[in-house]
């Protein structure tokens, strides 16, 4: 990743899901094609939270209290099955070459 164009391509690659082998790539490179997709799902949770948020806060401040607190345990639990799934996946390539 020299610059700023090679990082852009590599993203890209990431978000279409283009087949690489990780033991072949360096590691900078494979984090930042492991990363992108757990990081733009978290990106789309936390639109769908403020959306939520939005809409359940004209229903009253307990009902946004309620909202907010399901919101913050699914993140952590989303963040935690997301990284298990993402470290799965990648030990899985691995082995099985």
């Amino acid at each position: 990743m020299q610059n700023t164009k090679d990082f852009l391509r590599l993203v890209w690659s990431a978000i279409k899901g283009t087949e690489h082998d990780y033991t072949t790539l360096g590691i900078r490179t494979s984090i930042v094609l492991l990363a992108v997709p757990m990081i733009l799902e978290m990106v789309m949770e936390s639109l769908f939270a403020v959306v939520d948020i939005f809409f359940v806060g004209r229903l009253g401040s307990k009902a946004l209290a309620t909202v907010g607190l399901s919101e913050t345990v699914l993140m952590i639990i989303y963040s935690i099955g997301m990284g298990v799934r993402h470290c799965c996946n990648s030990h899985g390539i691995a082995a099985h070459r």
